[in-house]
């Protein structure tokens, strides 16, 4: 009995050992694979957070993403610009890459474009969940970053200590990003061609509560960037959807509170 015993936790040992290392080499792996990434979002999210040096940076959803023309503002204003908007991402996914910016240096000017998702509760990637996006930077930023990242629940935290977990979900992406070109994108900006046939829609506003953890991490934003004396221009691109007065309501009042330009 004592040998079977003993069997057994040798052969569990051995499965530890065994899973622990491919985890940790596997990670690897797709770690060189991510930072190697020419095209795609990977490539994207990099230079984002690990390259960016210009003087002005614009933060934001997919409408930062697709409204703000680098170009266009450098001309003007006469600064290096980058177009830092990711589709499909929130205020938990920008203030993740402001923490990473701001390790490495101060832009001179921040543009934080705010979608109505930002102030008022959502799930999916407007909620934590769009944090997971950050999970192959874990351990490389700051204590408060790796903090940002556990926001989902207790369970990520452990997750986290997993390096291949840190990529699964972007293994498609990393392949594509080494092997395909993808679209082409000017110093962040991405162009809609096309023509837009849709309907104008009104949005159901009677359901929308406001989300004061939402409100708390854009006032946290704001004070990161007042704190390192960098310049903040919170603003909200065109909607093509009918509202009422009063939608951004919430920001304008902290807008108000922190004295910055809306």
């Amino acid at each position: 009995m004592k040998k079977l015993n003993k069997k057994i936790i040798y052969k569990l040992v051995i499965i530890i050992v065994i899973v622990l290392f491919v985890d940790l080499f596997s990670g690897k792996i797709f770690g060189k694979l991510y930072q190697s990434c020419k095209s795609g979002i990977c490539s994207q999210e990099n230079y984002i957070m690990n390259n960016t040096n210009q003087d002005l940076l614009v933060f934001g959803s997919s409408r930062a993403a697709y409204h703000y023309i680098p170009s266009i503002l450098q001309d003007t204003i006469g600064m290096s610009v980058y177009n830092c908007g990711r589709e499909g991402s929130g205020i938990y996914y920008h203030y993740g890459v402001l923490l990473s910016t701001l390790k490495r240096y101060n832009p001179k000017v921040i543009v934080l474009d705010i979608d109505y998702r930002d102030i008022y509760k959502a799930e999916g990637i407007f909620g934590t969940d769009i944090l997971k996006e950050h999970a192959p930077f874990y351990h490389q930023v700051s204590h408060e970053f790796d903090s940002l990242l556990i926001l989902p629940g207790k369970k990520e935290a452990i997750k986290l200590q997993s390096n291949l977990y840190r990529y699964n979900s972007k293994v498609f992406k990393i392949i594509t990003g080494n092997l395909v070109r993808g679209r082409d994108n000017e110093l962040g900006f991405r162009a809609n061609n096309g023509v837009w046939k849709k309907s104008l829609t009104s949005l159901n506003q009677k359901d929308l509560k406001v989300d004061e953890n939402k409100i708390l991490t854009i006032k946290k934003f704001i004070e990161k960037v007042q704190k390192h004396k960098i310049k903040l221009i919170l603003t909200v691109s065109p909607y093509y959807k009918k509202t009422i007065k009063g939608l951004y309501e919430p920001l304008v009042e902290v807008s108000n509170e922190k004295k910055l330009k809306y």
